[in-house]
């Protein structure tokens, strides 16, 4: 009653552009997402059709150790981009933080499952622990590369470049998928250096997109307009 006894009267207002650019953030984001749980998600399929249901098995165990270590830099890039949607004024020394959080954490973790592997992977039969525990090895070494393109998305998000989030994480679901078919004779040795080559080539784009802002004069943290 009080807005009409103001003179208020309420009207539904839809704003084109903003509603343009939410659809086009929601949207990049969520073919990038598809994009970066695709090969874990996907790779079982091309092994059983490749090497056969065996090593599908044997993959199983390993890329879900794997994804218990993504957790560490995912967690982390989530709180920077919850920060970082809420105000950019120290977004450069947060993304630091996070830098050097994730890989506090992730480097001692990747370094515990490359040598004591075998014994974790133990728990679900010795034939796991042979068979699995060289690709468990290059998976753990491959989150060290992964967790920069991780970071190197929340930055984006916050920034709104959702072309570059899109472009790394094409980057390294393509590399692994096209890699892994030329290694794929070698067994699941050949998918985990996939799985390092497919994200150190993201890396190259992060690491040619912070030179070129430096050319510029500019850095990756700072968000314009």
């Amino acid at each position: 009653l009080w807005p009409a006894r103001a003179g208020l009267k309420p009207a539904l207002v839809f704003d084109r552009a903003l509603i343009r650019n939410m659809v086009g953030f929601n949207t990049s984001n969520y073919i990038a997402n598809i994009m970066l749980y695709a090969p874990a998600l996907i790779m079982p399929l091309l092994i059983t059709s490749t090497i056969g249901p065996e090593a599908a098995a044997y993959f199983y165990y390993p890329i879900m150790i794997y994804g218990l270590l993504s957790i560490i830099p995912t967690s982390i890039s989530q709180s920077l981009l919850a920060e970082g949607s809420h105000t950019t004024k120290d977004l450069k020394t947060n993304v630091k933080k996070a830098f050097l959080l994730s890989y506090a954490l992730l480097i001692p973790s990747a370094l515990l499952i490359i040598l004591l592997g075998k014994y974790i992977l133990l728990l679900f039969g010795s034939s796991y622990s042979e068979n699995s525990f060289k690709l468990l090895q290059l998976l753990a070494f491959s989150s060290l590369f992964s967790a920069l393109n991780i970071i190197y998305i929340a930055i984006n998000n916050i920034r709104h470049k959702v072309r570059n989030v899109v472009a790394v994480t094409a980057m390294a679901s393509a590399g692994i998928f096209l890699i892994s078919l030329i290694l794929m004779e070698s067994g699941l040795t050949g998918v985990g250096l996939a799985w390092i080559a497919g994200h150190f080539i993201a890396n190259l784009f992060v690491y040619a997109d912070i030179l070129v802002h430096k050319k510029r004069g500019k850095s990756i943290t700072e968000v314009e307009g």
